[in-house]
């Protein structure tokens, strides 16, 4: 269980470390780009209040994101559940700059935080090496909010569903 300093500006913005998140549902292509101290979140804020309940009731040390979009929600839950190590995959080519400028400081650190674009969430061989060697073959948490479709996800949850710790949390978004 954590304890996170989150402050809302209003239903769109809120702060965390010094990170401000802005939230953006708009449908489509025309959500804004995730800048170094400002990021995109696809969650309205009933939904992330959510999350800080999981915060309060969990020890997240291992978390799994699928689907990355502008970081937003990466930067968030690991400002939130502070893991040990933490992963995530997307589909995308194009590697989201502010999340990896993010995710190089806190490796400086020391953390064990990793990011693969280009990859679908089905793709075993990757689940696999990332479940082994980024997150030590311990799963506490995972977020699938990547490709939306039945099957995709159903695969994806069958493969990694059983690899979840017992007491761990495994979330299907939309």
């Amino acid at each position: 269980m954590t304890s996170t300093n989150i402050q809302f500006e209003n239903e769109e913005k809120f702060i965390i470390d010094n990170i401000s998140f802005v939230i953006d549902i708009t449908a489509g292509n025309k959500r804004r780009v995730s800048e170094d101290s400002s990021f995109t979140i696809v969650k309205t804020k009933s939904f992330i209040e959510q999350y800080l309940s999981l915060s309060k009731e969990y020890d997240f040390k291992s978390v799994l994101e699928l689907g990355i979009f502008q970081g937003g929600s990466y930067v968030f839950m690991d400002k939130l559940f502070k893991p040990d190590n933490f992963s995530a995959i997307d589909i995308s080519r194009e590697p989201i700059r502010p999340l990896m400028n993010y995710i190089s400081q806190e490796r400086d650190k020391g953390r064990g935080l990793y990011a693969h674009f280009g990859y679908s969430q089905t793709d075993v061989d990757l689940l696999n090496r990332v479940y082994k060697e980024e997150l030590n073959s311990k799963l506490d948490l995972v977020v699938d909010d990547a490709s939306h479709t039945y099957e995709f996800t159903k695969k994806c949850f069958e493969h990694l569903f059983p690899l979840v710790e017992p007491g761990g949390i495994y979330i299907i978004e939309d």
